[in-house]
């Protein structure tokens, strides 16, 4: 047997040019969404109450503010593992009063 058949490739450590290249990967810009008001309501009940009469929506992240407590919404035609509706609600719990504003924010904004 000559030496050539027992030759043993080059050990690469694990900061090869492979990791190098992959943290070169261009970074996502995000985008920031126009909320509009849609409506006001006396009380949280009508304002769910609205919500829950589309049936689209789906209860999401909930936010402390110092206007008042941010209900975040999101739509849920889309399968979960797909691209995802940029369509989203949030309804805004007033801080100084019963009131409650519905913010939307559709596809096309």
């Amino acid at each position: 047997m000559s030496e050539s058949e027992f030759t043993i490739p080059q050990y690469m450590s694990a900061s090869s040019s492979e990791d190098e290249e992959q943290a070169v990967q261009p970074k996502v810009v995000p985008t920031h969404k126009t909320w509009e008001l849609k409506s006001a309501y006396e009380s949280a009940e009508d304002a769910e109450a609205w919500i829950n009469s589309q049936g689209i929506w789906t209860k999401g992240k909930c936010n402390d503010t110092n206007a008042g407590v941010k209900q975040y919404y999101r739509c849920n035609k889309e399968h979960a593992r797909g691209k995802q509706c940029a369509a989203a609600v949030f309804l805004l719990y007033h801080a100084d009063d019963f009131g409650v504003s519905a913010f939307c924010h559709w596809s096309g904004t």
